[in-house]
């Protein structure tokens, strides 16, 4: 229609003889065309298929809406099969979700014909709220005796079959307010403590965007003896400030020994206002249970 029009209009003149205004009306009716398109591509992108993560948004709006319904209220942690947080943080971000996410994998041992394996030591570490993995890494990694040990904690509440990403949602079994909120509270009579002060230091009240900063941990073993820890360090909006590798590790110390950790930490876009960095400290207790037993925030003030 809008070509027929503009032939139409060239017709009209060349039979008058006048050329003046042949680019004006070129101009006119290119913007038309484009602006045409623009309505159509608009109305229409809801529809389109969103690439190979649209899984992940959906699994975070199911999550929210579970949230809603029970009434949950503190902190979620959610664990994906993804190997870098940001394509689940961005949906978080979006939607206005208070939670934060870990992934679940691990890279698999040498001696494995495997490129990665389910990291169930984190899960029973971290114990997150939720689950998300893909129907693909969930068929492929999720095999009986990593199910068995899951299931223990975990049951799937959501399966989406939706072609050709589908996923699954598992939710901790008997997760109530009180435990959401409580999860996040050292043990008391410590095992191990976090050096506040080196912390403090190394945590820079201004910050500039694209710079990449060391956070510094250092761990102490105040138990009794010989003790597995566990660190994890996370901003409180990873989509404004990203930690490296997902600031995830596990070290061995003996009795009264220390041992220092860097992490690295990248901010992405400019903040202003309190932005706390997190660092929790959990402990393998002689009885195989972790918990944590110790944990620090400092604040960013100011990324430029």
């Amino acid at each position: 229609m809008l070509s027929h029009l503009t032939a139409k209009s060239f017709e009209h003149l060349k039979r008058n003889g006048s050329y003046r205004n042949i680019l004006s009306i070129l101009i006119i009716s290119l913007t038309v065309i484009m602006l045409f398109f623009y309505l159509i591509t608009g109305s229409t992108s809801p529809f389109w298929d969103e690439g190979e993560y649209s899984w992940i948004k959906s699994g975070v709006e199911y999550i929210k809406s579970d949230i809603i319904r029970s009434g949950y209220e503190g902190r979620i942690l959610i664990g994906t099969t993804t190997y870098s947080k940001a394509p689940v943080n961005y949906p978080i971000y979006l939607s206005d979700l208070n939670a934060s996410t870990i992934s679940i994998l691990k890279p698999a041992s040498k001696y494995s014909s495997e490129l990665a394996d389910i990291d169930l030591e984190k899960i029973n570490t971290l114990k997150p709220h939720y689950l998300i993995p893909s129907e693909e890494k969930y068929e492929y990694h999720f095999k009986e005796s990593i199910k068995r040990e899951i299931f223990k904690d975990y049951k799937i509440i959501f399966h989406s079959e939706t072609y050709p990403h589908g996923y699954y949602v598992l939710k901790r079994k008997n997760m109530l307010n009180h435990q959401i909120n409580s999860e996040g509270s050292p043990t008391s009579g410590k095992d191990g403590e976090i050096s506040q002060d080196l912390f403090d230091e190394s945590v820079p009240n201004v910050m500039k965007v694209g710079k990449i900063y060391t956070v510094l941990v250092q761990v102490k073993n105040t138990g009794d003896s010989r003790t597995n820890f566990y660190v994890n360090v996370y901003s409180s909006d990873p989509y404004v400030i990203y930690v490296d590798k997902g600031g995830w590790c596990s070290i061995v110390l003996n009795r009264d020994s220390t041992r220092m950790l860097k992490f690295k930490i990248i901010p992405l876009r400019k903040y202003a206002g309190d932005l706390s960095i997190t660092v929790d400290l959990y402990a393998r207790f002689e009885d195989g249970t972790c918990g944590k037993v110790d944990s620090y925030s400092d604040y960013v003030g100011i990324i430029k």
